[in-house]
Formats: structure tokens, C-alpha cells, sequence
């Protein structure tokens, strides 16, 4: 099954750089954009139609599906609001459910509360269904032009998360206890943008997560040092042009200085910024992580 199913449209001329391109999707007119390397399918009146996606001429253009996901929305302890996707599978299965929260990069901001299935929904949501995996899937999503974590890595964005990543962490926590989940096995993982709140959420809580896999972030190396006894897989492209590969390379030599022997890094020669793909077409990724097991069951607060 693909992350995305065929409708009647292609690509009908891709040899104008930034300029549009009609086509025709089921008898309704759009634009269809080249924009920072990526064709993003408008509307006519100049809104976003559908989720950005690399198409070359002629292909087909594809729809998201909602892969047993359901979209929903959580209201903070402030009373704002984040759009979510929740999956729960193999509920029928004996013992606990696990939990992996998964943040998505910036192209998956806003707040149709789907792009951010784009990913990783089809081959995580497949390895739970083959594997039978008792496991509840979040995929929160950032609001258009925010960030779930603070680049500059300053003093006072180490304090406290940006809303949206507080947002995340109450959900993550409700549904910890909605679901009973086993707090053993509480997953993390990130792409792009994502990978630095996956690494900022790994550091505010070094001693919660069974796992995590950051991809193509980055992340305060002052701060690795807490997450050296933490099972880690480090994803980036050797020749990414938008998150400098140096990020993953100096918390990588971070981890080593502290001594850390519970991480491997992915290093990928020749793939960009889009390493995810790599990472998430490799089953072994998904059946190292489901492995792990906290030992430390202690309650854990976000500070």
C-alpha cells in the first residue's frame, strides 16, 4: 500500500521554474508551483490545495491516505488548542500498549492535521500490522509558522519548549495515561524540524523515552551529555543542503565524549536532506527500535 493513491492528474509542462502549471485534478482547475525545490499544488485562489510533494513531468500526482489514522485535536492546560493524528493498533493484542510519537519536519506545518502522515505512516503503520505491535501512534501537528523547538539552542529557550512542543508533551502525557501505556516502551522520533524537537524532548527528558531516532536535526551538544545511557539512532545525509550535516556529526562527538556506547550513527554518502526515506525503507530501524526497553520506570516531569 502507498502512502499515497492516484488521481486523475499529471504534471502537464515542468520546464517553467516557478511559474504555474495547470492541471486538472478531477475536473478542478489548480496551480501547480515550484518552490524551494519542491511542487506545491495551489488552488486558484493562491491557497495550498495539497501536501508539497517532488513530482517530475508526467507523474502522477497522489492524495494522502489516513492509514487507520484519525484526526483529532487537544486542548492544552492554557486552553489552545493542537490539531493530532492517532492510531492505535493490534488493541485486540495481550499486555500494554507501547507508544511512538513521531514529529514532523516544517514542510508538514499547519493544520489540516494530515500532511504530517506523510512520512513515515506507511512503513511504521505496515511494521505494526505485520509485526502485531500493540502500539498507540501520535503525530502532533506544528501550526504554520512555528517551530517545536528553538534552533539558537540560548539559555532561555533551554528553560522552557515553545507552545507547540508544550502542546505536544500534555498530549503525549494524556494519552501515556488514557491508554495505560507501558512506560517502559515510550518511543520518540523526528524528521527535519522534527529532529530537533526530538532531540530537545530526548533532553528535557533523559530518563523517559525507551528510544529515539533523531533524522537530519540538531540539538544543544551542552545538553547530550543526559542522554548518554539512552538508545539512540542518529539518521542524516552526507551531502544534506538544509540542515548541515555537522549538526548530527557534532552530537554524534558529543555522545562519544561522554562516554556513550548505546548509539549508531547513519551517515548516508550522496543523499541530501530527504535521508528519512533511507531510514524509514529499512525495517531493521523500526525492529531496533520496538526492542528497547527503559528500565527506569520513575515519573518523569518536562522542565
Amino acid at each position: 500500500m502507498s502512502a499515497y493513491h492516484f488521481i486523475s492528474a499529471i504534471i502537464l509542462d515542468d520546464t517553467r521554474n516557478n511559474e504555474p502549471v495547470p492541471v486538472s485534478v478531477k475536473d478542478e482547475k489548480i496551480l501547480l508551483k515550484k518552490k524551494n525545490r519542491l511542487w506545491h499544488l495551489y488552488d486558484p485562489n493562491g491557497e495550498i490545495n495539497r501536501q508539497p510533494k517532488e513530482f517530475q513531468k508526467g507523474e502522477a500526482i497522489m492524495e494522502l491516505q489516513d492509514f487507520g489514522t484519525k484526526p483529532m485535536i487537544y486542548e492544552a492546560s492554557d486552553h489552545k488548542t493542537i490539531c493530532y493524528r492517532q492510531g492505535v493498533y493490534n488493541a485486540d493484542r495481550p499486555g500494554d500498549f507501547c507508544l511512538f510519537l513521531f514529529f514532523h519536519g516544517a514542510g508538514e506545518r499547519g493544520n489540516d492535521n494530515k500532511s504530517q502522515l506523510t512520512y513515515i505512516a506507511e512503513p511504521l503503520t505496515k511494521y505494526l500490522e505485520e509485526e502485531k505491535i500493540k502500539c498507540v501512534f501520535l503525530l502532533p501537528q506544528c501550526p504554520s509558522n512555528e517551530r517545536w523547538t528553538d534552533k539558537s539552542f540560548h539559555a532561555d529557550a533551554q528553560k522552557s519548549p515553545n507552545k507547540p512542543m508544550q502542546y505536544a508533551t500534555e498530549l503525549l502525557d494524556a494519552k501515556i495515561t488514557e491508554f495505560h501505556v507501558d512506560r517502559r516502551r515510550i518511543y520518540i522520533c523526528g524528521i527535519s524540524m522534527g529532529g530537533y524537537a526530538t532531540w530537545d524532548l530526548l533532553c528535557r527528558r533523559p530518563d523517559f523515552f525507551a528510544a529515539g531516532m533523531p533524522i537530519c536535526g540538531g540539538v544543544d551538544c551542552e545538553q547530550v551529555v543526559k542522554l548518554k545511557d539512552v538508545p539512540l539512532t542518529i539518521y542524516h545525509g552526507g551531502i544534506d543542503d538544509v540542515i548541515p550535516v555537522s549538526c548530527s556529526r557534532d552530537a554524534v562527538d558529543a555522545l562519544k565524549k561522554a562516554g556513550s556506547t548505546s548509539f549508531k550513527y547513519m551517515e548516508i554518502p550522496g543523499v541530501g536532506h530527504n535521508v528519512w526515506i533511507s531510514c524509514f525503507q529499512d525495517r531493521k530501524n523500526f525492529a531496533w527500535m520496538f526492542e528497547q526497553r527503559r528500565i527506569d520506570t520513575g515519573e518523569i516531569t518536562i522542565k
